[in-house]
């Protein structure tokens, strides 16, 4: 009978640690005036060209732009490379939602493996602090900012993600 709560906990441990948590990371950029849609709009969708990313999305209704997949270098992934005799590779996409003050930027990240015996994996990840996708959002939102004549503020939020999804595409 004494061993019951120790069962309990170990299970509830083992229970909690199948969960799925993930920290969503995400930017603000508040705006010092009102922005059109529209405008914004064309901003973004022009800076993502000239930057090299496809516009795969916009609903002008609802304020939100999306960004295809589009691959891009990271110094970490030559020394994984060699390492563990696989090619790591990295895309980042880019989704935007305008509202009346503020914008937001929410940047994901795909890392793909492909290993010498023909298998691959990949997963999505969020932006991580310091990082080479950290930089391209940033370059971005300085590159939006310039166009609507509005000082970068860009603030970070790290957000917890419970929803135990996996993150697999």
């Amino acid at each position: 009978m004494r061993r019951w709560p120790l069962v309990l906990s170990c299970l509830a441990v083992v229970m909690w640690g199948c969960a799925t948590t993930a920290v969503t990371r995400l930017a603000t950029q508040p705006l010092s005036k009102i922005v059109g849609k529209k405008y914004m709009i064309a901003a973004i969708t022009n800076v993502l060209t000239i930057n090299g990313f496809n516009v795969a999305a916009v609903d002008e209704k609802q304020g939100t732009i999306s960004s295809d997949w589009r691959a891009y270098a990271d110094s970490a992934d030559t020394g994984l490379n060699v390492l563990t005799n696989t090619v790591h590779s990295r895309e980042i996409m880019i989704g935007f939602h305008i509202s009346a003050n503020e914008y937001e930027i929410m940047p994901k990240v795909k890392l793909k493996s492909s290993k010498t015996n023909g298998s691959d994996e990949e997963h999505i990840e969020y932006v991580r602090k310091g990082s080479t996708e950290e930089s391209i959002v940033i370059k971005i939102t300085e590159e939006v900012n310039k166009q609507i004549n509005e000082p970068s503020n860009i603030q970070w939020v790290d957000r917890i993600d419970l929803s135990g999804q996996d993150n697999r595409q």
